[in-house]
């Protein structure tokens, strides 16, 4: 299917990837665009590309186009992998839809403010409840650390150059043989005592859980 964005200069949303906010066209037909649709297929890449389409973690069938005037959304509800063509002309945004399956159901959101977008937004997904505040501060993650003297040393390093931090996570590497939930006693001997120190200075300590098909 195809839908048009008179007058818009700018849409953004669809799939996560490593490029500008404003998604830029897909027609191959310039310096500054793609070759390839925007693709709503969630994956976990370590060395994804930069300044392309590529999937990453996150996609959700939404986009919304702004004027200087008016702001007005598109909510694709389908669960399948879906591929966006996304073009400028010279006047407004054109956008191709391809869905491999499921039924058209298709909500507008006209606005005709940003607020009033994701306010029609959220009606129909629901709201994020508010969150604690330090889930809202700075985390701090990386694949991966070593052991549990590794972790204490980069609170430690944090705390000299006075850099604010909430939460530490570790990655699969904190597990044994990459079994969540079971720690890797000879790298992670005391987890317990190790996240006290932690929780000492204020901070948490979260696991992270990927799960794959």
């Amino acid at each position: 299917m195809d839908i048009s964005f008179p007058g818009a200069e700018h849409i953004y949303g669809l799939a996560e990837h490593a490029s500008s906010l404003s998604l830029k066209s897909t027609d191959g037909s310039g310096e500054n665009t793609y070759s390839e649709p925007y693709r709503l297929y969630n994956v976990d890449i370590f060395e994804y590309e930069y300044d392309s389409p590529m999937s990453l973690y996150g996609n959700i069938p939404l986009v919304h186009a702004q004027t200087a005037k008016h702001s007005v959304g598109l909510f694709n509800l389908v669960g399948s992998e879906t591929l966006v063509d996304v073009k400028h002309p010279r006047s407004g945004v054109q956008t191709h839809w391809m869905s491999e399956s499921g039924i058209m159901d298709l909500f507008i959101l006209p606005g005709p403010k940003p607020n009033d977008l994701f306010r029609q937004y959220g009606l129909l997904t629901g709201t994020t409840p508010l969150p604690p505040l330090w889930s809202i501060a700075y985390h701090q993650c990386r694949w991966n650390y070593l052991d549990s003297t590794d972790v204490l040393d980069v609170n430690r390093r944090f705390d000299e150059e006075d850099i604010p931090l909430d939460v530490t996570w570790l990655d699969i590497e904190y597990a044994a043989e990459h079994k969540y939930f079971d720690w890797d006693k000879k790298q992670f001997p005391d987890p317990v005592a190790m996240q006290e120190q932690v929780g000492a200075l204020g901070r948490k300590v979260r696991m992270s859980i990927a799960l794959h098909p």
